[in-house]
């Protein structure tokens, strides 16, 4: 794939440069964004997060939803490992008793990213991982994209999802640091099926490895079948285009390999966890979960809305009325993502890794069902090795996330590029028909809700109280007048 030739330099003297001297130049210098896009990408990343999370970073204010304040449980644990330089195998100081590597509850000393990472402290750390977050996913979005303002706003994408930038304000910290890997995974997975090698192996198993130690297993588990899936997809392009079958079998072979090394890399943590889980709810007597206990946090259809108006069941915890137990904050991935990655989908849909992304996305939100979907989750459930070891089946819409992310950058690259006028005006003309279509889909949802809020009140009051529904009701209407005001906005900026 071609990539930016902006930062290449001419060989020998233009004519200017000839003349013997000149007080002003003819030609003004290229910008920053042209000599340096990738640092410059990097830093705008970066002094975006300062900013978003300011308060912690200039005021030392630090998040204390509950599972921060029950990790401190751990500390004279981990003070203990400190002061004697040795590492008990068992913390007493949870359930009378429990193993702490098998329990995943404390595994000091076995993340070496995390452990690279300490002296940023509590506050900045969190930040950091957000930082690797969309540094891979850029990486990743350039793989198949030439404008890296494209890959920028994947990466940003994908950050700032409610879904994600929730996670350090309710200390989900594992979720964060395992989710790092999520993009590596897929990027080395790639890598592997074009140039099946050892430095791809190697990458790959350490990825792998890497994210099994982040202590996730379901974002880990959930990050290989993804790769899976790609090479699924790359294969049969490979074989079309007239690759050898003897390479697609070496990258199979390569990436089976990783996945065990990765393993092994990890053993640490994975030998642990796989003892003990024969001894805890998720696998006594050999089986895993009850699928009651596993799907609670089932992601029910009807909450799709809160992709265009994300307060319309509520903006979590007090004010969140719909079907999971609680949550932290509605799964709203931007309606500008989402719109571009719609846009994505149709403009490049000849592409097989498109259709691989809208296959990613599609299979993450239907898993993410559970039990509102049990002609594919019980599948899974009952058949898919491990599966029945993991519950919250809305963890899955990670996978969807990304997979927005990506196909916006998608398109964004393609409406940048244009071959010619008869392709300029093929994808103007498609643009506007999504466009049209979205934007009507937008207004409906909209007005529905404007038009709905007596009858959220209605529904939301028996689980939340009155009070708390007439806040949710009001802002979902807030919240559909400004998605309005920036889709209409960021419409009108792509349409120029």
């Amino acid at each position: 794939m071609s990539k930016d030739k902006s930062t290449a330099k001419p060989r020998g003297k233009t004519p200017a440069e000839s003349r013997p001297t000149q007080s002003v130049a003819e030609t003004p210098p290229p910008g920053i964004f042209r000599t340096h896009p990738t640092a410059v990408a990097l830093v705008f990343l970066v002094l975006s997060l300062l900013v978003f999370f300011s308060p912690m970073v200039f005021s030392g204010k630090v998040f204390l939803p509950p599972d921060n304040i029950a990790s401190m449980s751990h500390r004279p644990y981990l003070d203990e490992v400190k002061a004697t330089g040795e590492y008990p195998l068992w913390t007493p100081y949870l359930f009378s008793g429990m193993p702490s590597l098998g329990s995943l509850i404390a595994a000091p000393g076995t993340n070496p990213f995390s452990t690279l990472l300490a002296p940023l402290g509590p506050r900045l750390k969190p930040i950091a991982w957000y930082f690797l977050i969309g540094l891979f996913t850029f990486l990743l979005a350039r793989r198949r994209v030439e404008s890296r303002f494209a890959a920028l706003m994947a990466a940003v994408a994908f950050v700032y999802c409610t879904h994600v930038i929730g996670w350090v304000m309710a200390g989900h910290n594992s979720k964060l640091a395992t989710t790092v890997f999520l993009p590596v995974i897929l990027l080395t997975a790639d890598r592997l099926m074009e140039k099946p090698g050892p430095v791809n192996w190697s990458l790959m198993a350490l990825a792998v490895g890497l994210s099994i130690v982040t202590s996730h297993m379901q974002i880990t588990y959930y990050a290989l079948l993804s790769a899976g899936l790609l090479m699924v997809f790359l294969t049969v392009s490979l074989l079309r285009a007239g690759k050898k079958p003897v390479h697609v079998g070496l990258a199979w072979a390569l990436f089976g390999l990783a996945v065990v090394a990765g393993l092994g890399a990890s053993a640490v943590v994975s030998l642990p966890v796989t003892e003990y889980s024969h001894w805890s709810i998720r696998g006594a007597e050999g089986a895993g979960l009850t699928r009651e206990y596993a799907t609670n946090w089932s992601f029910h259809p009807a909450e799709i809305l809160t992709f265009f108006i994300p307060s319309f069941f509520g903006f979590g915890n007090a004010t969140y009325w719909g079907w999971m137990p609680f949550t932290e904050a509605p799964n709203y991935m931007g309606i500008l993502p989402l719109f571009l990655a719609i846009l994505g989908a149709v403009l490049c849909w000849k592409d097989r890794l498109t259709k691989f992304l809208v296959a990613l996305g599609v299979i993450g939100l239907f898993v993410s069902f559970g039990k509102e979907f049990p002609i594919l989750y019980d599948p899974l459930f009952n058949l898919l090795p491990m599966f029945n070891k993991f519950r919250v089946p809305s963890m899955a819409l990670i996978l969807t996330q990304l997979a927005v992310a990506l196909l916006a950058a998608l398109a964004i690259d393609a409406l940048a590029r244009s071959a010619n006028d008869v392709e300029h005006r093929t994808r103007t003309a498609t643009f506007k028909r999504v466009l049209m279509i979205f934007g009507a889909i937008l207004l409906a949802a909209g007005l529905y809700t404007m038009a709905a809020k007596g009858s959220i009140i209605g529904s939301a009051t028996p689980r939340i109280g009155a009070p708390a529904a007439a806040e949710a009701a009001a802002m979902a209407g807030r919240n559909f007048l400004l998605v309005l005001v920036f889709f209409t906005v960021g419409a009108g900026v792509l349409w120029g």
